[in-house]
């Protein structure tokens, strides 16, 4: 019989990581996460980016930028790198978004003029 940590790194099919490499993994992910502020107040996101279509993106939650505030807004605020950097993200800029309640998801398609490439 397996005991739940042999069970869970099978499961897994990766071994577990340690706090030592938790840290490690944190350090690397904090340049990826920014706060987002709108006029509802404020939120968390993070961006990634599709490799193979040179696509950079801002991932949230729908409850933090939603159709209401995309609609309303001109802009959110993005800011990175704690606290030290601010960029305006223009909503209404011809980019791709998509949103939804259901699934509290909302992606936004990041251009180059936003001036945060380095972070993706």
């Amino acid at each position: 019989m397996l005991n739940k940590y042999k069970k869970e790194q099978l499961l897994a099919g990766i071994p577990l990581v340690t706090m030592d490499d938790t840290h490690i993994v944190l350090n690397q992910m904090k340049e990826y996460i920014c706060k987002i502020t709108n006029e509802k107040g404020k939120g968390t996101g993070f961006f990634c980016q599709i490799p193979n279509k040179n696509i950079n993106l801002l991932i949230t939650c729908n409850h933090v930028i939603n159709e209401e505030i995309i609609k309303k807004n001109n802009y959110i605020e993005i800011t990175l790198n704690n606290d030290n950097e601010k960029r305006k993200i223009k909503l209404n800029d011809n980019r791709k978004i998509y949103t939804n309640k259901k699934y509290d998801t909302t992606i936004i398609e990041i251009k180059k003029k936003d001036k945060i490439s380095k972070y993706i």
